[in-house]
């Protein structure tokens, strides 16, 4: 996946800003025009990945409804002093 993502042109892949330390972030660059900055919940970062699998993303909201539904993904709970959109969402791999 990794690998996939940093061909991405506008991609950065890089440590977590507000997360674990092992957690790796995903940017968007600063060439790239936020359509929604709400959708962002600290720096560019706009998704990453834990050690354990899972995926901490924002989608678009038609689109994090349908995985919802589809049981693929929960929504992230809101933490004291941390802004998250009803679009941020927590994947988990198969198991």
């Amino acid at each position: 996946m990794l690998k996939h993502l940093d061909a991405f042109p506008g991609v950065i892949i890089c440590a977590r800003q507000l997360s674990l330390a092992a957690a790796v972030g995903f940017q968007l660059g600063d060439d790239v025009t936020l359509a929604n900055p709400n959708a962002i919940v600290g720096g560019r970062d706009f998704a990453h990945v834990h050690t354990d699998g899972s995926l901490h993303v924002s989608l678009e909201p038609t689109l994090a409804r349908a995985a919802v539904r589809a049981g693929w993904a929960t929504h992230r709970p809101k933490k004291q002093n941390m802004k998250l959109s009803s679009n941020s969402l927590k994947f988990f791999t198969a198991s």
